[in-house]
């Protein structure tokens, strides 16, 4: 076996509907690593799931403005540069 940063293996036994179970749990958290899924569930019994759609899309838009010069940066505001429409 290759060093693991974590070497200590356990296993656990399961019927068909506790694996089912565990399978709908990680699909709500949109996660397919169960390794990870039971190790968090075992060391802290929850795990937040953080929706990050509403920050995506004003990021993109931000980004998008940037690049089209929409936006000013940083250095303009404090420079007091304005910047002129296209």
């Amino acid at each position: 076996m290759p060093d693991r940063t974590r070497p200590i293996r356990k296993e656990i036994c399961l019927n068909e509907q506790e694996m089912n179970l565990i399978h709908q749990k990680m699909a709500q958290l949109s996660t397919r690593n169960f390794g990870a899924y039971a190790r968090k569930m075992l060391l802290d019994g929850y795990i937040i799931k953080v929706d990050y759609t509403e920050q995506k899309k004003h990021h993109r838009r931000f980004i998008h403005g940037r690049v089209v010069g929409l936006v000013p940066t940083v250095e303009n505001v404090v420079l007091g540069i304005q910047c002129a429409p296209d």
